[in-house]
């Protein structure tokens, strides 16, 4: 039933969607301003939010596993993406018992995800703002270390961090959902 249209179909359909990638990165950039604003209260709040989040972002990671930006990369997409999922509704499921592994599941997803994100970058040459992805990537792998490293880093600071990360992250998806807006119309045949 593929035809070579369907990647065409598939981006038309992608920018058409543009609306929903732009709307999850308002919020996340939201989340990400409130948890700065006010870190020592919003704690066990965005421990849930958190949760919420790593299970949107494991289902777009999933779905990224099966369009043709996953290709060559469907694998360990598809396990970055269950990961997320797994570790989101453990998140929101056991609020009280997570901020205490808090960290520690963090750091691992950060470094995990920043070597996804970093070596992809390298190696995908063709990939549009391919040193972005390679700097985010670096900057998430750091993030990671720092948090594993230091296990008694405060509540507080940890959430101050990671209210700087959701707004960087949501930047990017604001501006991913412009990029891909372009596509809603289809992509012409010389693409």
């Amino acid at each position: 039933m593929a035809s070579t249209s369907d990647p065409a179909e598939m981006l038309g359909e992608l920018g058409r969607s543009w609306g929903w990638i732009l709307t999850f990165g308002v919020l996340t950039v939201i989340a990400g301003a409130i948890v700065v604003a006010n870190p020592g209260g919003t704690v066990l709040a965005f421990a849930v939010v958190f949760g919420i989040w790593l299970f949107v972002a494991g289902i777009f990671r999933l779905v990224t596993a099966f369009t043709s930006e996953g290709e060559g990369h469907r694998a360990l997409y598809a396990i970055l993406g269950l990961l997320s999922i797994a570790v989101g509704l453990f998140m929101v499921r056991n609020v009280f018992d997570s901020l205490r592994i808090f960290a520690f599941v963090l750091g691992v997803f950060w470094v995990i995800s920043g070597i996804t994100d970093f070596f992809g970058g390298i190696f995908m040459r063709d990939l549009p703002h391919r040193g972005w992805t390679i700097f985010i990537g670096a900057l998430s792998v750091l993030a990671g270390i720092v948090v594993l490293a230091q296990p008694a880093i405060s509540l507080t600071t940890l959430a101050w961090i990671i209210g700087i990360w959701l707004i960087v992250d949501g930047l990017m998806l604001c501006v991913s959902a412009f990029r891909v807006k372009k596509f809603a119309g289809g992509v012409p045949a010389a693409a």
